[in-house]
């Protein structure tokens, strides 16, 4: 059995092209294009593996959990039109994640 730790940042430089919103119309601010960014994110993730190996082939188990900080940073904007307004989309939090992979 294996256990291994990630840790690492996403320093990604994630750009967006601004938008407008007037009178319920959702125009680009072309001008100003990819100039927003969003900020960076420090992620923690945790994995345990269990390898099992046959004759022809090898079996690999995978138990991980991402984002152990539980950050939610912003991803992005949507469009909420009922109240016409621009709202901030989070990341999801805690993420359990399980695996097999096969190798020959």
């Amino acid at each position: 059995m294996v256990f291994n730790f990630r840790i690492f940042s996403i320093n990604m430089i994630i750009a967006q092209t601004p938008v407008q919103v007037e009178r319920g119309k959702v125009t680009n601010a072309e001008a100003k294009a990819y100039s927003q960014k969003l900020p960076s994110v420090f992620y923690l993730d945790h994995t345990v593996t269990y390898r099992i190996n046959h004759k022809k082939f090898s079996g690999i188990w995978a138990v991980q959990i991402r984002n152990l900080l539980n950050q939610h940073p912003d991803v992005g904007y949507s469009y909420n039109d009922f109240n016409q307004t621009l709202e901030p989309q989070k990341s999801m939090g805690i993420l359990p994640v399980m695996s097999h992979k096969v190798k020959f």
